[in-house]
């Protein structure tokens, strides 16, 4: 099986955890699996951009397509590296089908005219290709360019697809009117590898440690909703600290927030990480004693369902978080997590004063999160189900 993909693979990021979530589950089950970079996409001149175009990990292959994982500073260059990279991968599978190596194609976040080629190419060798769909497309619809893309998306999800992996149900609703009437769905929730994630042993009597960790750009995760709630509780909890973990590829996002933290009194009471390794991620959010995230209502949120969600579960931390999207639909307010209303630094607020005081129910709350999420998004549970979707689509295509 081939993953054609737009981003960098493996570094870690909530697209590539994904994608590598599925591929070791598919691994783990007897499948050969490669994932192929369309995109060079690491920032040029930095260490992590100089990497080999190819390699292996938990016995999933790897290859940038462009013959590089860097990108260039150049317009002309960058759109050269692209055009590269996505003839490459459609030559790569290619090849492999020639060898008998392509049960299916999984698309994700790749170009448009990629997929159409891949298309082309896969109707011609009988190969099922198949898309991955964790949120809708270009969500930010209030920009004339985006409302275009997102035409441009359903007319190549109608063109291309023979089956769709969605994230959530409000998901498929939206790609089931855009898709082909034979298009084939499959619902698969968050995935977590949970041999990376567990609480951390540390000296607990200096600070009580609320922690976030993303991208903190702009709306999508609701930090300046988060910043405002912690400043609400700071007074009553002296020993209590805000941690920030990550920064935006925009400049000043943290600048922003620093600046926001100074006025709401608590800049002494916030500690901003800046950009951390995937490595280094397990460990920050074991650590915590509280895992945040304010996520606002959003059209982002309405069809997406955050990783870093599992993540912080999978800690076994108590987890305060906004009731968006469905993820009602698979956690139990004061069971398994803390709910609170999206949008509101108040809700929130009061929410983490309950943890706060009561450290004990938290612990409580946080185990039986864990357990839930081992449960439902342990990647393993899903990889069996993923396994005969794709059986089927090959079935279907008398392949």
């Amino acid at each position: 099986m081939v993953f054609l993909v737009g981003f960098a693979y493996p570094h870690s990021s909530a697209p590539a955890n994904r994608v590598h979530a599925y591929a070791r589950g598919l691994v783990e089950r007897g499948n050969r699996v490669t994932v192929l970079c369309v995109r060079a996409v690491l920032e040029p001149g930095r260490p992590e951009g100089r990497v080999p175009p190819r390699g292996s990990l938990d016995g999933v292959e790897y290859e940038w397509t462009s013959g590089q994982a860097e990108s260039a500073r150049r317009f002309f260059e960058r759109r050269l590296l692209e055009l590269s990279g996505g003839a490459g991968g459609v030559a790569e599978i290619v090849r492999r089908r020639r060898a008998g190596g392509v049960d299916a194609v999984i698309s994700y976040a790749v170009p448009a005219w990629v997929d159409l080629a891949v298309k082309a190419v896969a109707a011609a060798h009988r190969i099922p290709i198949v898309s991955e769909k964790n949120e809708f497309p270009f969500p930010e619809r209030g920009l004339l360019s985006n409302r275009l893309l997102a035409r441009l998306e359903e007319a190549v999800t109608w063109l291309c697809y023979d089956g769709i992996i969605v994230i959530s149900g409000e998901l498929q609703s939206y790609f089931g009117r855009v898709a082909g009437r034979s298009t084939r769905f499959l619902r698969i929730p968050i995935l977590v590898d949970f041999s990376r994630f567990s609480p951390v042993d540390r000296d607990r009597s200096a600070e009580v440690r609320v922690v976030y960790c993303g991208d903190p750009y702009g709306r999508k995760d609701g930090v300046p909703i988060l910043l405002e709630a912690f400043g609400r509780v700071a007074p009553q909890f002296p020993m209590a600290r805000l941690w920030v973990v990550g920064d935006s590829y925009v400049p000043g996002v943290l600048d922003g927030l620093r600046k926001t933290a100074e006025e709401l009194g608590i800049g002494e009471r916030v500690v901003f990480t800046g950009r951390v390794s995937g490595t280094e991620v397990p460990r920050l959010l074991g650590e915590a004693d509280i895992l945040a995230l304010a996520r606002p209502t959003s059209l982002q949120a309405k069809g997406g369902f955050p990783t870093k969600l599992g993540e912080y579960l999978a800690t076994g931390n108590p987890v305060v978080a906004t009731r968006v999207g469905e993820l009602g639909d698979w956690l139990e307010d004061g069971k398994e997590v803390f709910f609170c209303e999206p949008d509101s630094a108040e809700s929130f607020a009061r929410r983490l004063r309950d943890v706060l005081l009561l450290p004990d129910k938290g612990r409580e709350v946080g185990q039986r999160g864990r357990d839930k999420a081992l449960q439902c998004f342990d990647y393993r549970v899903h990889a069996g189900p993923l396994e005969a979707f794709i059986r089927s689509l090959r079935n279907g295509r008398g392949a």
